[in-house]
C-alpha cells in the first residue's frame, strides 16, 4: 500500500502480506486457485475489497454480501503478481480508445518492469515454483487429482515436459509420467515411464 508519509512509495501491508504468503504456500502444497479460495473462506479470511475498505482505501469494486467469499480468479491474479517480488510493473493495460475508459491488457512482454523498488513479501524461488505450477494448470479429472509435481518435471534426455499418465488399472499409490516428445512421435525420444509414490 502507499506510504502515508510519501505517496510515491509503497510499504508492506503486513496483514495482507500474511494472506498472500499463505496463498503461495497453499499453491506450492498442491492446491489450485478454486481450492485455495475455499480454504480462505473456511478460515474466514476477508476478501481484498473488504480489507481495503477497512483500511480506509476507496475502491470501485462493490462490497460482497459475504466478506469471506473468495473467488478462484482473485486467487489466480494474486499468484501471478510480480509486485510481491518487490518490483513495480507499468503499462499492464491501455485504453481501447479515447472515446471509452475500457481497458485492454497488454502482452507481458510490453510491460515495463522496475525491479527492487520496494520490500518483497514473496521470495523469488517460491514465486518461480508457483509460476511453474500455474503453467501446468492442473484440473481435477475423473480419475482423481493430478500430481503436485505435474508441470514441474522435465525429461532428462530432451528437456520436454513429463506428463502424468492416469488409468483405472494403474495402482493408486503410484503416479506415472511419460516424456511429451515420445508421446507426440514415438522414437524421437527414449520411452521413459516411471512411478513416484504418493
Amino acid at each position: 500500500m502507499k506510504s502515508p508519509e510519501d505517496n510515491s512509495k509503497w510499504i508492506v501491508d503486513e496483514d495482507a502480506a500474511e494472506v498472500v504468503r499463505l496463498i503461495f504456500k497453499l499453491c506450492i502444497s498442491g492446491l489450485g486457485p478454486t481450492q485455495i479460495a475455499r480454504e480462505l473462506k473456511k478460515r474466514e479470511i476477508i476478501v481484498p475489497s473488504v480489507h481495503m475498505r477497512r483500511k480506509g482505501i476507496n475502491i470501485a469494486a462493490r462490497t460482497p454480501s459475504n466478506p469471506f467469499a473468495w473467488q478462484g480468479r482473485s486467487v489466480a491474479n494474486i499468484l501471478e503478481r510480480q509486485e510481491y517480488l518487490g518490483h513495480t510493473i507499468n503499462f499492464k493495460t491501455r485504453k481501447q480508445s479515447y472515446k471509452t475508459n475500457k481497458k485492454i491488457w497488454n502482452d507481458p512482454e510490453d510491460w515495463a518492469v522496475f525491479k527492487n523498488t520496494h520490500e518483497a513479501i514473496i521470495d523469488e524461488e517460491s514465486w518461480k515454483v508457483v509460476q511453474k505450477i500455474r503453467e501446468g494448470k492442473r484440473r481435477p479429472a475423473k480419475l482423481g487429482p493430478m500430481s503436485v509435481l505435474s508441470g514441474m518435471m522435465f525429461c532428462v534426455d530432451c528437456g520436454a515436459k513429463l506428463y502424468q499418465v492416469l488409468g483405472k488399472r494403474i495402482p493408486k499409490h503410484l503416479e506415472y509420467f511419460v516424456c511429451a516428445t515420445y508421446r507426440k512421435e514415438k522414437g524421437m525420444c527414449t520411452y521413459i515411464v516411471f512411478g513416484i509414490k504418493s
